[in-house]
């Protein structure tokens, strides 16, 4: 999973991530472990973090 953003909805927080270079979006409450890596995570070709939410109601960070 490679982050790509921060959103925010109904007081909810969720993480936008790519999934085989796919966008996919986590509930943060659900996540149950992570691991930190030193290398930036790929973004998608044509991936906006900011067009992709507004047009799903989410509030980007």
């Amino acid at each position: 999973m490679a982050p790509l953003g921060l959103v925010r909805k109904a007081g909810l927080w969720y993480l936008d991530a790519a999934v085989d270079g796919e966008p996919r979006t986590h509930r943060v409450g659900s996540i149950e472990r992570l691991s930190i890596e030193n290398e930036r995570a790929p973004v998608p070709r044509g991936f906006d973090l900011r067009h992709d939410r507004s047009n799903r109601g989410l509030t980007p960070i």
